[in-house]
């Protein structure tokens, strides 16, 4: 099985929020401890499936997008 293939709905939270707020892939990768190709296989996968605008709750939003600035 490949490694790191999968991942969590969690993390599909945070590539969410990530391309909501102007993160690149690398950013959002290195957050989540990561590859860049895994979050960008990801994210294609959301926008093919139209799941990417599927937002959390604001505040949830407003927290992760806090923690994705600091880094």
């Amino acid at each position: 099985m490949a490694k790191g293939r999968y991942i969590t709905d969690f993390e599909k939270m945070v590539i969410r929020v990530g391309v909501a707020n102007g993160h690149s892939d690398a950013d959002i990768a290195r957050f989540m401890n990561r590859s860049r190709p895994l979050v960008t296989v990801w994210r294609t996968k959301m926008e093919k499936d139209g799941s990417i605008a599927n937002l959390p709750f604001g505040f949830v939003a407003d927290d992760v997008a806090g923690e994705l600035a600091k880094k």
